[in-house]
Order: structure tokens, then C-alpha cells, then sequence
């Protein structure tokens, strides 16, 4: 028998997780499994209880992406093994891995079983930590941004329609006619790279806003990050290039530029770092990668 603590988030998906949540409990349950769950109304409280986690062997996160990065902060600092159920809008986190997802009743079953049948065997996958200007420090499975795309990030957090990417475009059109490009400045090990853009985004996985493959050369297993950077465009021309994202065809345009470096900081004035869809903080933000740091349950 295994203990497993599961974070629930009940709001998460539009009510997928809510759904979800009774039966992942049922199917731990009928293995014989141990339980202890955490199913607090809000953020601080859920990080608050994931401090004590007595006897536990794992943790299993069912919701959207902001519950696996909730989770995985607890996973790393307890050392134990770290459990996906994807029942959020976007599940990047889980695509990233290559994890089951999807968004009908019968994908978050399939995640369900997986998970479960798969408690006990695990492999490992990298983690980027981010600490931020104001001394905040967290990990994150799949992408940061600090800029354009941290903007649009917030506005989509925002928004209860519509679900899934189609919020995150929602948000660009709205965020799009003001913004103006940022003067970024990259402490790479070797060599600075300085330029006015339009965003960057640092991949651990591959996609954010619930599959657009910005970072599509990412790998969780390869020690680095990679690091897209889109340089100024009029709006236009940025509207015409989006839609590329969605097969990451975007990084063969001129305007843009992929890196790679396990240890960096990324400076961008006036901005603010957001990773696995959630706040991180104020930029400047140092960025290093640990490689292989969790045990995901059930990863490929």
C-alpha cells in the first residue's frame, strides 16, 4: 500500500476536475491505496497544508496546469514521487511529459488509470527554478514568459470563456493594440544578448496556452532550456506570424532566434515572470535548470 496525497482543485477546467476528483479517489481507493486529500478553496491555504505531508510515498495533482505547478513545489521539497491527472484548460504540464490528457470524460479516465496503475514506477524529468527580483523561488515543468505572452497570460487568467486556447487567443486580441516591445536584455554564460522584442519564452516543455508549441525543440530530459525569442514586429505582421505557434513553424521567421543554457537571467524592465500559467514575480529573474529532479508516476 502506497500513501498518496492528491491536490485537488475543483475549480479548475470549468468543473472537469470536480468530476474528475471522485473517481480518482474511488480508483486509489479499490488499490488499496492510502489517502489524504487536499481539496482547500484557494491557493495559499493548499500550499499551507501541502507543508506537513507525514508519511507520504507520493503526490497526485488533479486539475489544470496551476494545480501541477502547486503540486510539484511540494513533490520537490518532500522528495516524492509527483502524479498527473490533467483536468485543467490547457495541461501543458502533461503534454510536456507525455502524459494521457485530453478533454473529454473518457481522456481524464484514461489519465486516471495510468496514474494509478503506474504508482510505484516512475521516471524522472527536469525542472527549471525561477527566483524572481522580489526573491520568489519556484520550479516549473513546462514554459516561462516575460513579456507579450506574460501579459496575454494574465489577461487569460481573467477570463471563464472560452475554455482552452481559445482564451489565450482571446486574451493576445485584446492585449495586442497596447503593448509596445520590450527592451530585453539575456545573461547567458558565455555571451548578453540585448533586443527589443516582442516576447521570450523559456521552455522546459514545449507548449503553453494549451498547446502551441512555442518552444517546440524542448525537451524535460536534456539538461537545458531552450529559449525563443521573438524580436519587434509590426502588429500586423505579429498577427500574420502567431498562428505558425500552433505548429511551431514560428521559429524559422527572421524576426526570431532560439537559444539554449541551463543557467541564465532574463532581464526585461517593467515585467513580471510567469511560469506553468502561474505568477512567479517581478523580472529580473534567474533562471537554472536541475536536471532530472522529479519522479513523475507513470511518465514515458
Amino acid at each position: 500500500m502506497t500513501e498518496v496525497v492528491v491536490l485537488g482543485n475543483r475549480n479548475a477546467g470549468g468543473g472537469r476536475a470536480n468530476r474528475a476528483l471522485p473517481s480518482l479517489l474511488a480508483a486509489l481507493r479499490d488499490a488499496g491505496h492510502g489517502i489524504r486529500l487536499i481539496d482547500e478553496p484557494d491557493a495559499p491555504r493548499a500550499k499551507r497544508a501541502l507543508l506537513e505531508v507525514p508519511d507520504a510515498q507520493a503526490l497526485i495533482a488533479c486539475g489544470g496546469d496551476g494545480t501541477v505547478h502547486l503540486g510539484l513545489q511540494a513533490a520537490l521539497h518532500h522528495n516524492l514521487a509527483f502524479g498527473i491527472v490533467p483536468a485543467g484548460s490547457g495541461d501543458d504540464c502533461a503534454r510536456a511529459i507525455g502524459l494521457p490528457h485530453g478533454r473529454r470524460h473518457r481522456d481524464v479516465r484514461r489519465a486516471i488509470t495510468h496514474c494509478v496503475d503506474n504508482l510505484g514506477h516512475e521516471r524522472r524529468v527536469d525542472v527549471i527554478w525561477a527566483e524572481a527580483a522580489d526573491g520568489n523561488r519556484e520550479a516549473f515543468l513546462g514554459v516561462l514568459g516575460a513579456g507579450f505572452d506574460s501579459i496575454v497570460n494574465a489577461r487569460a487568467n481573467t477570463l471563464t470563456f472560452p475554455p482552452g486556447t481559445a482564451k489565450y487567443v482571446r486574451a493576445m486580441l485584446r492585449e495586442l493594440g497596447r503593448f509596445t516591445p520590450i527592451a530585453y536584455r539575456l545573461e547567458l554564460e558565455h555571451q548578453t544578448v540585448e533586443i527589443s522584442g516582442m516576447l521570450i519564452a523559456v521552455g522546459n516543455g514545449s507548449t503553453y496556452g494549451g498547446g502551441m508549441k512555442v518552444c517546440p525543440g524542448a525537451d524535460v530530459r536534456d539538461g537545458v532550456a531552450e529559449i525563443l525569442i521573438v524580436g519587434e514586429l509590426p502588429k500586423l505582421a505579429f498577427l500574420r506570424l502567431f498562428p505558425k505557434v500552433f505548429s511551431g513553424a514560428h521559429v524559422h521567421h527572421p524576426v526570431t532566434r532560439v537559444l539554449q543554457s541551463a543557467a541564465f537571467t532574463l532581464h526585461a524592465p517593467g515585467q513580471t515572470a510567469w511560469a506553468d500559467g502561474e505568477y512567479i514575480g517581478p523580472t529580473p529573474v534567474r533562471l537554472q535548470v536541475e536536471p532530472l529532479a522529479v519522479r513523475i508516476i507513470g511518465a514515458p
